[in-house]
């Protein structure tokens, strides 16, 4: 299942670079044609600050548990890594 999972990261390489190079693009854009409100993704400037809200309690967990700010830091760093690609992999098989 690793090897799989590695194997869908690599072969969404390219897929998953130009989804978050058009994320920052459309961010920067201040208007564009007029879409649906359900056609329209949310802003990156809310899930910017929707990742912030939901690492500070995550790095918060970590410090609670662990006690030291420098294996806390790197833990939080790795837990959104992974969290970013097992999310890319699952909404790749859902469809």
């Amino acid at each position: 299942m690793l090897i799989g999972g590695i194997w869908t990261l690599f072969s969404l390489r390219k897929s998953l670079l130009n989804g978050v190079k058009s994320g920052f693009a459309a961010a920067r854009k201040s208007s564009g044609p007029a879409l649906d409100h359900t056609e329209r993704d949310l802003p990156m400037k809310w899930m910017l600050i929707a990742l912030v809200a939901f690492v500070l309690p995550l790095l918060g967990l970590y410090q609670a548990i662990v006690g030291q700010w420098l294996v806390s830091i790197p833990m939080t760093l790795i837990m959104i890594v992974a969290g970013f690609l097992f999310v890319s992999v699952s909404a790749y098989l859902a469809g």
